[in-house]
Protein backbone atom coordinates (compact mmCIF):
# COMPACT_ATOMS: atom_id res chain seq x y z
CA UNK A 1 0.00 0.00 0.00
CA UNK A 2 2.86 2.30 0.90
CA UNK A 3 4.57 1.44 -2.38
CA UNK A 4 1.39 2.18 -4.38
CA UNK A 5 0.98 5.55 -2.64
CA UNK A 6 4.59 6.47 -3.39
CA UNK A 7 4.14 5.62 -7.10
CA UNK A 8 1.04 7.82 -7.29
CA UNK A 9 2.90 10.75 -5.75
CA UNK A 10 5.76 10.36 -8.24
CA UNK A 11 3.28 10.20 -11.14
CA UNK A 12 1.51 13.42 -9.94
CA UNK A 13 4.80 15.23 -9.63
CA UNK A 14 5.84 14.07 -13.11
CA UNK A 15 2.53 15.15 -14.71
CA UNK A 16 2.69 18.49 -12.92
CA UNK A 17 6.24 19.08 -14.15
CA UNK A 18 5.27 18.20 -17.72
CA UNK A 19 2.27 20.51 -17.49
CA UNK A 20 4.45 23.35 -16.21
CA UNK A 21 6.94 22.78 -19.03
CA UNK A 22 4.18 22.73 -21.65
CA UNK A 23 2.66 25.92 -20.27
CA UNK A 24 6.06 27.62 -20.35
CA UNK A 25 6.73 26.51 -23.95
CA UNK A 26 3.29 27.60 -25.10
CA UNK A 27 3.75 30.97 -23.44
CA UNK A 28 7.15 31.45 -25.08
CA UNK A 29 5.75 30.61 -28.53
CA UNK A 30 2.90 33.10 -28.11
CA UNK A 31 5.34 35.81 -26.98
CA UNK A 32 7.65 35.13 -29.90
CA UNK A 33 4.80 35.32 -32.44
CA UNK A 34 3.51 38.59 -31.04
CA UNK A 35 6.99 40.11 -31.00
CA UNK A 36 7.56 39.05 -34.61
CA UNK A 37 4.26 40.58 -35.80
CA UNK A 38 4.90 43.86 -34.03
CA UNK A 39 8.43 44.03 -35.43
CA UNK A 40 7.21 43.52 -38.99
CA UNK A 41 4.47 46.05 -38.49
CA UNK A 42 7.01 48.54 -37.18
CA UNK A 43 9.26 47.95 -40.20
CA UNK A 44 6.34 48.38 -42.56
CA UNK A 45 5.37 51.59 -40.80
CA UNK A 46 8.92 52.94 -40.93
CA UNK A 47 9.22 52.01 -44.59
CA UNK A 48 6.24 54.22 -45.38
CA UNK A 49 7.82 57.30 -43.87
CA UNK A 50 9.16 59.77 -46.50
CA UNK A 51 12.53 60.27 -44.81
CA UNK A 52 12.94 56.83 -43.21
CA UNK A 53 16.44 55.84 -42.24
CA UNK A 54 15.76 52.62 -44.15
CA UNK A 55 15.14 54.53 -47.38
CA UNK A 56 17.90 55.25 -49.86
CA UNK A 57 18.32 58.99 -49.92
CA UNK A 58 18.04 60.52 -53.41
CA UNK A 59 21.38 61.19 -55.02
CA UNK A 60 22.30 64.80 -55.63
CA UNK A 61 21.45 65.88 -59.17
CA UNK A 62 24.35 66.22 -61.54
CA UNK A 63 25.55 69.79 -61.52
CA UNK A 64 24.87 71.56 -64.79
CA UNK A 65 27.53 73.78 -66.29
CA UNK A 66 26.35 77.14 -67.64
CA UNK A 67 26.21 77.40 -71.42
CA UNK A 68 27.55 80.72 -72.67
CA UNK A 69 26.49 82.15 -76.01
CA UNK A 70 27.11 85.32 -77.99
CA UNK A 71 24.77 86.51 -80.75
CA UNK A 72 25.29 89.23 -83.36
CA UNK A 73 23.27 90.64 -86.24
CA UNK A 74 24.34 90.88 -89.89
CA UNK A 75 27.93 90.22 -90.96
CA UNK A 76 28.84 91.12 -94.55
CA UNK A 77 32.44 90.71 -95.79
CA UNK A 78 32.16 91.92 -99.39
CA UNK A 79 31.97 95.31 -101.15
CA UNK A 80 33.53 98.08 -99.03
CA UNK A 81 34.13 95.72 -96.13
CA UNK A 82 36.11 93.53 -98.48
CA UNK A 83 38.24 96.54 -99.44
CA UNK A 84 38.89 97.33 -95.77
CA UNK A 85 39.97 93.73 -95.20
CA UNK A 86 42.36 93.86 -98.17
CA UNK A 87 43.85 97.18 -97.02
CA UNK A 88 43.99 96.65 -93.26
CA UNK A 89 43.39 92.95 -92.70
CA UNK A 90 40.42 91.11 -91.26
CA UNK A 91 41.70 91.56 -87.71
CA UNK A 92 41.12 95.30 -88.05
CA UNK A 93 37.37 94.68 -87.91
CA UNK A 94 37.54 93.07 -84.46
CA UNK A 95 40.71 94.36 -82.84
CA UNK A 96 38.99 96.85 -80.51
CA UNK A 97 36.54 94.25 -79.23
CA UNK A 98 39.26 91.61 -78.98
CA UNK A 99 41.47 93.91 -76.88
CA UNK A 100 39.55 92.70 -73.83
CA UNK A 101 38.00 89.29 -73.20
CA UNK A 102 34.91 90.00 -75.30
CA UNK A 103 35.09 86.80 -77.37
CA UNK A 104 36.58 84.61 -74.65
CA UNK A 105 34.99 81.72 -72.77
CA UNK A 106 31.99 81.28 -75.08
CA UNK A 107 30.48 77.95 -76.08
CA UNK A 108 28.59 79.28 -79.09
CA UNK A 109 29.15 82.47 -81.11
CA UNK A 110 26.58 83.14 -83.81
CA UNK A 111 25.91 85.76 -86.48
CA UNK A 112 23.84 86.07 -89.61
CA UNK A 113 26.22 85.53 -92.53
CA UNK A 114 24.86 87.90 -95.13
CA UNK A 115 26.07 86.28 -98.34
CA UNK A 116 27.49 83.17 -99.98
CA UNK A 117 30.85 81.57 -99.14
CA UNK A 118 32.11 80.67 -102.59
CA UNK A 119 35.42 79.50 -103.96
CA UNK A 120 37.88 82.42 -104.05
CA UNK A 121 35.01 84.78 -103.25
CA UNK A 122 33.92 84.69 -106.91
CA UNK A 123 30.71 86.27 -108.18
CA UNK A 124 28.49 84.02 -110.29
CA UNK A 125 25.36 84.64 -112.29
CA UNK A 126 22.82 86.00 -111.80
CA UNK A 127 24.10 89.57 -111.43
CA UNK A 128 22.26 91.37 -108.64
CA UNK A 129 22.21 94.99 -107.59
CA UNK A 130 23.19 93.82 -104.11
CA UNK A 131 25.46 90.88 -104.64
CA UNK A 132 27.57 89.46 -101.79
CA UNK A 133 30.22 86.74 -101.98
CA UNK A 134 32.84 85.88 -99.36
CA UNK A 135 36.06 83.93 -99.75
CA UNK A 136 36.53 80.86 -97.54
CA UNK A 137 39.85 82.39 -96.46
CA UNK A 138 38.15 85.39 -94.85
CA UNK A 139 35.39 83.31 -93.27
CA UNK A 140 37.82 80.70 -91.97
CA UNK A 141 39.73 83.32 -90.03
CA UNK A 142 36.63 84.12 -88.00
CA UNK A 143 37.38 80.95 -86.04
CA UNK A 144 40.16 82.77 -84.22
CA UNK A 145 37.48 84.97 -82.63
CA UNK A 146 35.36 82.02 -81.57
CA UNK A 147 32.69 82.14 -84.28
CA UNK A 148 31.39 78.61 -84.73
CA UNK A 149 27.81 78.91 -86.01
CA UNK A 150 26.25 80.89 -88.86
CA UNK A 151 22.67 81.60 -89.78
CA UNK A 152 22.34 81.25 -93.55
CA UNK A 153 18.60 81.90 -93.80
CA UNK A 154 18.52 85.30 -95.49
CA UNK A 155 17.83 87.01 -98.78
CA UNK A 156 21.51 86.99 -99.83
CA UNK A 157 22.29 83.27 -99.56
CA UNK A 158 21.12 82.89 -103.16
CA UNK A 159 23.15 85.85 -104.52
CA UNK A 160 25.48 83.46 -106.37
CA UNK A 161 22.72 81.12 -107.49
CA UNK A 162 22.34 77.45 -106.69
CA UNK A 163 26.05 76.94 -107.27
CA UNK A 164 26.75 79.51 -104.60
CA UNK A 165 24.44 77.79 -102.11
CA UNK A 166 26.13 74.45 -102.74
CA UNK A 167 29.63 75.90 -102.40
CA UNK A 168 28.64 77.76 -99.23
CA UNK A 169 27.66 74.53 -97.51
CA UNK A 170 30.68 72.66 -98.83
CA UNK A 171 33.10 75.38 -97.77
CA UNK A 172 31.60 75.78 -94.29
CA UNK A 173 31.76 72.01 -93.81
CA UNK A 174 35.44 72.00 -94.83
CA UNK A 175 36.17 74.90 -92.49
CA UNK A 176 34.42 73.15 -89.59
CA UNK A 177 31.59 75.61 -89.01
CA UNK A 178 28.07 74.68 -88.00
CA UNK A 179 25.19 76.44 -89.74
CA UNK A 180 21.47 76.32 -90.42
CA UNK A 181 19.04 78.02 -92.76
CA UNK A 182 17.59 77.66 -96.25
CA UNK A 183 16.99 80.40 -98.84
CA UNK A 184 14.28 83.00 -98.27
CA UNK A 185 10.79 81.64 -97.74
CA UNK A 186 11.87 77.99 -97.49
CA UNK A 187 11.35 75.50 -94.68
CA UNK A 188 13.25 72.24 -95.06
CA UNK A 189 15.83 70.00 -93.44
CA UNK A 190 18.46 72.72 -93.92
CA UNK A 191 16.41 75.03 -91.66
CA UNK A 192 17.66 73.52 -88.42
CA UNK A 193 20.64 71.89 -86.77
CA UNK A 194 21.19 70.33 -83.35
CA UNK A 195 24.57 70.60 -81.67
CA UNK A 196 25.70 69.12 -78.37
CA UNK A 197 27.22 71.49 -75.83
CA UNK A 198 28.21 70.28 -72.35
CA UNK A 199 25.97 67.23 -72.70
CA UNK A 200 22.98 69.38 -73.70
CA UNK A 201 21.24 69.42 -77.06
CA UNK A 202 20.98 72.93 -78.46
CA UNK A 203 18.79 73.48 -81.50
CA UNK A 204 19.51 76.41 -83.80
CA UNK A 205 17.01 77.06 -86.56
CA UNK A 206 16.97 79.80 -89.17
CA UNK A 207 14.19 81.17 -91.37
CA UNK A 208 13.98 84.07 -93.80
CA UNK A 209 10.76 85.96 -94.54
CA UNK A 210 11.99 88.95 -96.56
CA UNK A 211 10.45 88.40 -99.99
CA UNK A 212 8.16 85.48 -99.18
CA UNK A 213 5.92 84.79 -96.21
CA UNK A 214 6.51 81.51 -94.46
CA UNK A 215 3.97 78.69 -94.41
CA UNK A 216 2.96 78.95 -90.74
CA UNK A 217 1.51 75.47 -90.46
CA UNK A 218 4.69 73.93 -91.84
CA UNK A 219 6.77 76.25 -89.67
CA UNK A 220 4.90 75.24 -86.51
CA UNK A 221 5.39 71.56 -87.27
CA UNK A 222 9.10 71.98 -87.99
CA UNK A 223 9.75 74.04 -84.85
CA UNK A 224 7.65 71.74 -82.68
CA UNK A 225 9.54 68.66 -83.85
CA UNK A 226 12.90 70.34 -83.30
CA UNK A 227 11.88 71.60 -79.85
CA UNK A 228 10.82 68.11 -78.76
CA UNK A 229 14.29 66.73 -79.52
CA UNK A 230 16.37 69.49 -77.89
CA UNK A 231 16.98 71.02 -74.48
CA UNK A 232 16.98 74.59 -75.81
CA UNK A 233 15.77 75.92 -79.16
CA UNK A 234 17.01 79.24 -80.55
CA UNK A 235 15.46 80.59 -83.74
CA UNK A 236 17.19 83.11 -86.02
CA UNK A 237 14.68 85.15 -88.02
CA UNK A 238 15.60 87.26 -91.05
CA UNK A 239 12.62 89.57 -91.45
CA UNK A 240 11.21 93.07 -90.97
CA UNK A 241 11.25 96.41 -92.76
CA UNK A 242 14.60 97.95 -93.56
CA UNK A 243 15.68 100.97 -91.50
CA UNK A 244 12.61 100.73 -89.23
CA UNK A 245 13.16 100.49 -85.48
CA UNK A 246 9.58 99.38 -84.78
CA UNK A 247 8.80 95.75 -85.50
CA UNK A 248 5.75 94.98 -87.59
CA UNK A 249 2.54 93.16 -86.68
CA UNK A 250 3.56 90.29 -88.99
CA UNK A 251 6.87 89.91 -87.14
CA UNK A 252 5.07 89.86 -83.82
CA UNK A 253 2.47 87.32 -84.93
CA UNK A 254 5.18 85.09 -86.35
CA UNK A 255 7.33 85.42 -83.22
CA UNK A 256 4.46 84.49 -80.92
CA UNK A 257 3.60 81.51 -83.12
CA UNK A 258 7.24 80.34 -82.97
CA UNK A 259 7.25 80.44 -79.17
CA UNK A 260 3.85 78.75 -79.01
CA UNK A 261 5.39 75.99 -81.15
CA UNK A 262 8.37 75.49 -78.83
CA UNK A 263 11.02 78.15 -79.55
CA UNK A 264 12.85 79.39 -76.45
CA UNK A 265 14.74 82.42 -77.80
CA UNK A 266 14.23 84.42 -81.01
CA UNK A 267 17.03 86.48 -82.53
CA UNK A 268 16.18 88.71 -85.50
CA UNK A 269 18.06 90.62 -88.19
CA UNK A 270 17.73 92.14 -91.68
CA UNK A 271 16.42 95.72 -91.12
CA UNK A 272 20.05 97.03 -90.85
CA UNK A 273 19.06 98.87 -87.66
CA UNK A 274 18.19 97.69 -84.18
CA UNK A 275 14.54 96.96 -83.50
CA UNK A 276 12.88 96.56 -80.11
CA UNK A 277 12.20 93.46 -78.06
CA UNK A 278 9.43 91.66 -76.21
CA UNK A 279 9.05 89.00 -73.54
CA UNK A 280 6.29 86.61 -74.54
CA UNK A 281 5.33 83.74 -72.21
CA UNK A 282 8.61 84.29 -70.40
CA UNK A 283 10.67 83.93 -73.59
CA UNK A 284 12.68 86.77 -75.18
CA UNK A 285 12.17 88.07 -78.72
CA UNK A 286 14.84 90.37 -80.15
CA UNK A 287 13.37 91.58 -83.42
CA UNK A 288 16.60 92.91 -84.96
CA UNK A 289 20.16 93.21 -83.69
CA UNK A 290 21.16 95.48 -86.58
CA UNK A 291 24.40 95.55 -88.59
CA UNK A 292 27.36 93.95 -86.84
CA UNK A 293 29.90 94.16 -89.70
CA UNK A 294 28.61 96.10 -92.72
CA UNK A 295 29.44 99.06 -94.95
CA UNK A 296 26.35 101.22 -94.58
CA UNK A 297 28.24 104.31 -93.47
CA UNK A 298 25.50 106.78 -94.39
CA UNK A 299 23.78 106.99 -90.98
CA UNK A 300 24.42 106.59 -87.27
CA UNK A 301 21.55 104.12 -86.92
CA UNK A 302 23.04 101.69 -89.45
CA UNK A 303 26.33 101.81 -87.52
CA UNK A 304 24.77 100.95 -84.17
CA UNK A 305 23.98 97.38 -83.25
CA UNK A 306 23.25 95.12 -80.31
CA UNK A 307 25.07 91.98 -79.22
CA UNK A 308 23.50 89.46 -76.84
CA UNK A 309 25.64 87.71 -74.26
CA UNK A 310 23.54 84.81 -72.97
CA UNK A 311 24.19 82.53 -70.02
CA UNK A 312 21.83 79.58 -69.66
CA UNK A 313 22.03 77.58 -66.45
CA UNK A 314 19.52 75.33 -64.74
CA UNK A 315 16.13 77.07 -65.12
CA UNK A 316 17.50 80.56 -65.61
CA UNK A 317 18.59 82.64 -68.57
CA UNK A 318 20.72 85.75 -68.11
CA UNK A 319 20.84 88.17 -71.03
CA UNK A 320 23.50 90.86 -71.10
CA UNK A 321 22.71 93.62 -73.59
CA UNK A 322 25.89 94.89 -75.26
CA UNK A 323 25.39 97.96 -77.48
CA UNK A 324 28.06 98.30 -80.16
CA UNK A 325 29.06 100.97 -82.65
CA UNK A 326 31.12 100.79 -85.80
CA UNK A 327 33.21 103.14 -87.86
CA UNK A 328 34.36 102.12 -91.32
CA UNK A 329 33.18 98.61 -90.47
CA UNK A 330 35.33 98.38 -87.34
CA UNK A 331 33.24 97.33 -84.34
CA UNK A 332 33.70 98.75 -80.85
CA UNK A 333 31.90 99.01 -77.52
CA UNK A 334 29.85 102.13 -76.90
CA UNK A 335 30.93 104.50 -74.17
CA UNK A 336 28.86 104.48 -70.99
CA UNK A 337 26.99 107.64 -72.07
CA UNK A 338 26.39 106.24 -75.57
CA UNK A 339 25.19 102.96 -74.05
CA UNK A 340 22.71 104.66 -71.72
CA UNK A 341 21.33 106.77 -74.57
CA UNK A 342 21.02 103.74 -76.81
CA UNK A 343 19.20 101.65 -74.18
CA UNK A 344 16.72 104.49 -73.62
CA UNK A 345 15.89 104.40 -77.33
CA UNK A 346 15.75 100.59 -77.26
CA UNK A 347 13.08 100.77 -74.54
CA UNK A 348 10.97 103.07 -76.73
CA UNK A 349 11.20 100.62 -79.64
CA UNK A 350 10.25 97.69 -77.38
CA UNK A 351 7.02 96.41 -75.86
CA UNK A 352 7.98 95.42 -72.32
CA UNK A 353 6.53 95.90 -68.87
CA UNK A 354 7.95 98.05 -66.04
CA UNK A 355 9.78 95.10 -64.47
CA UNK A 356 11.80 94.63 -67.65
CA UNK A 357 12.30 98.32 -68.38
CA UNK A 358 14.48 98.67 -65.29
CA UNK A 359 16.45 95.60 -66.26
CA UNK A 360 17.05 96.90 -69.78
CA UNK A 361 18.29 100.19 -68.35
CA UNK A 362 20.79 98.19 -66.30
CA UNK A 363 21.82 96.22 -69.38
CA UNK A 364 20.87 92.82 -67.99
CA UNK A 365 17.66 90.79 -68.16
CA UNK A 366 17.07 87.86 -65.80
CA UNK A 367 14.50 85.29 -66.84
CA UNK A 368 14.11 82.90 -63.93
CA UNK A 369 12.32 79.56 -63.94
CA UNK A 370 11.43 79.94 -67.62
CA UNK A 371 13.98 77.38 -68.78
CA UNK A 372 14.88 73.91 -67.62
CA UNK A 373 17.35 71.21 -68.63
Amino acid sequence: MKIESKIIKIFVVFVSAVAIILIFVAGFLVWQQRHSVNYKADIALIGNQPQSIFQKLPQAQEATEPIKMLFFGDMMLDRNVGLVIKQKGLDYLFEKLAAGDFFQDKDIIVCNLEGAVVNEGAHYLPNNAYDFAFSPEFVGRLKSYGFNFFNLANNHLIDQGERGISETRQNLDKLGFNYSGCPDGQIAECSGRVIEVKNRKIGLAGFSAVYSKLDQEKLATFVGDLASSTDLLIVNMHWGNEYQHQFSQYQQELAWALIDSGADIIVGHHPHVVEGMEIYRGKPIFYSLGNFIFDQYFSADTQENLALDLIWEDKNLEIFLIPLKSKQSQSDLMTEAEKNNFLQKFIIWSQIGPEYIEQVKAGKIDLKNSYSF
